[in-house]
């Protein structure tokens, strides 16, 4: 499952996105820095469904600093992705429809390069959600939706060998 995923090699980036990612491209060397976004970043773009007086308070019990290399591996990155992969598991992408950071066209966009492998390959774009996604309000719903995906898609159990 890949929930409001990352950018990913060969897969354009959404206009949100390319915003997002702004402070971290504008901050010289941050290829090898570890990063932090703001208290406004947090509230303006990544949760910007919640309440004013509750973001302080989400943002530190949750957020940490964060390698800026995630980000510009996300777009350079020159490793190739085997998008017909054989061997993949079953994959759930779920995106927020109001996404600012992992745009739902660029969710839409991964999903579509995605669906070239055999596995089976699904994608859901939940209806008024940030990226934000599993702590919006209402984010059981979210969460029954993944469940019972995970439960119907589960391949089989391998015989143990070591016994």
């Amino acid at each position: 499952m890949a929930v409001d995923p990352a950018p990913t090699p060969g897969v354009r980036l959404g206009p949100h996105a390319v915003v997002s990612a702004l402070p971290v491209f504008f901050d010289w060397g941050s290829w090898k820095k570890v990063e932090t976004m703001s208290r406004d970043y947090f509230r303006n773009r990544f949760a910007q469904l919640v309440p004013d007086d509750q973001a302080d308070a989400l943002y530190d019990q949750y957020i940490v600093p964060t390698p800026g290399k995630i980000w510009w591996d996300g777009i350079v990155k020159a490793t190739p992705i085997t998008w017909d992969n054989p061997d993949r598991a079953p994959l759930l992408l779920i995106g927020g429809e109001l996404d600012l950071i992992a745009d739902a066209s660029m969710t839409q966009a991964i999903y579509d390069k995605q669906k070239a492998a055999p596995s089976k390959t699904e994608l859901k774009i939940f209806p008024g959600r940030s990226h934000w996604t599993l702590l919006d309000p209402g984010w059981e719903e979210v969460a029954d939706y993944v469940l019972d995906w995970a439960v119907a898609n589960a391949r089989p159990a391998r015989a143990r060998t070591d016994a």
